[in-house]
């Protein structure tokens, strides 16, 4: 929460790291929505309903 806190305070990139350890730059003025929360080991798969 701190990198995307100190991001959001002036114009530089926030930098994201997925489980490949691929990275992405995302301006932080481009920035309209974040979710936090931990991520699920349950994957849902197929068109049912949940």
């Amino acid at each position: 929460m701190k990198d995307i806190e100190a991001a959001m305070s002036d114009d530089s990139v926030l930098w994201l790291t997925d489980r490949k350890g691929r990275r992405v730059g995302v301006p932080a003025a481009r920035i309209a929505y974040i979710e936090l929360g931990t991520s699920s080991s349950e994957r849902i798969v197929g068109f049912g309903s949940a």
